[in-house]
């Protein structure tokens, strides 16, 4: 699986971060001279295409104590500032998210059905004994539907 930024709309590939613009003019280059060996690039593009028409973007100032910011790039572990606290809201809002779910539905921890997000392949915890139900995946925001 690619890493992707979505702050800045790229994608590594071997070793280097492209946008899709980049990589569609890689992929008609190669096409232009004959060469058909595209089939990475494409799935790369394709995910990273995927990946920013489920995003929003959100911008804000967030003041915090010195201390705090401390506590918060140590618990990334060597990530940079945006990425920690990208990680700590994604993990606040999946933890609520999933606590509302369970309240709502009324369902213990041990009714779930965990699947796995069809594009990005992260698990994903799911409540409802609902079926067919629509879900999105927490980490790619891609839905699927889940029969069984």
């Amino acid at each position: 699986m690619s890493k992707i930024r979505l702050e800045d709309g790229t994608i590594e590939y071997d070793g280097q971060w492209y946008t899709s613009g980049a990589l569609s003019k890689i992929i008609q280059d190669r096409m232009a001279t004959g060469d058909m060996k595209i089939a990475d690039l494409a799935v790369a593009l394709e995910s990273l295409n995927r990946a920013l028409e489920n995003t929003y973007i959100l911008e804000e100032t967030l003041v915090i104590t010195k201390d705090d910011y401390s506590k918060l790039i140590q618990a990334g572990g060597g990530m940079d500032e945006k990425d920690c606290v990208r990680q700590a809201i994604m993990e606040y809002i999946g933890k609520g998210g999933e606590r509302s779910r369970q309240a709502a539905a009324g369902k213990k921890e041990g009714n779930k059905t965990v699947i796995k997000c069809s594009h990005c392949k992260n698990p994903i915890e799911v409540f409802s004994n609902e079926r067919p139900i629509v879900i999105e995946c927490p980490n790619c925001g891609t839905s699927c539907r889940v029969t069984l």
